[in-house]
């Protein structure tokens, strides 16, 4: 089921807007839009867009009593040591890199 493809469904009967419409006016591609409606994956980006022209945007709230991942022992170790002995470009770190 995807939740996504249903609140854009139910927005679309509810502001009685066609595929074609909410298609040509967020941009979105009316091939991924069908994808979506029929139970499809899409990018978030064009979830947003979608949303934004029927008068909603997408919103971050905080979980209250939320615990933070800890990673996993095991895999750091792993990470550690696969990447042991690689030196990070410069670059990388924003630092000025001289031309030899």
């Amino acid at each position: 089921m995807n939740v996504w493809g249903n609140i854009i469904r139910d927005l679309m009967k509810e502001q009685r807007v066609s595929q074609r419409a909410l298609a040509e006016t967020s941009g979105v591609n009316r091939t991924a839009l069908r994808a979506l409606l029929a139970g499809g994956t899409c990018e978030i980006g064009k979830v947003q867009k979608m949303l934004a022209v029927l008068g909603y945007k997408l919103d971050i709230i905080p979980i209250e009593d939320f615990e933070p991942h800890k990673p996993n022992p095991r895999v750091a170790r792993r990470n550690r040591d696969k990447y042991r002995g690689i030196k990070p470009n410069p670059a990388w770190l924003g630092e000025q890199v001289e031309d030899a």
